[in-house]
């Protein structure tokens, strides 16, 4: 949604954000066969997003 209202940088840091915190494996939901709850996967999503911001 973040690209088709023109925010493409937003949309990218948030899938990266997403992908970064799948990719590491600590924090992942028990629909994709981890055992972390949704809020403490999008607590680690916000964490991620605020670390790449600051790279920006």
């Amino acid at each position: 949604m973040l690209r088709y209202m023109d925010l493409k940088k937003w949309g990218d840091l948030v899938e990266e954000s997403v992908r970064a915190v799948l990719t590491e494996g600590t924090c992942i939901t028990r629909d994709v066969g981890g055992t972390a709850s949704t809020d403490e996967f999008t607590d680690a999503v916000i964490t991620k997003l605020l670390e790449k911001k600051k790279e920006i």
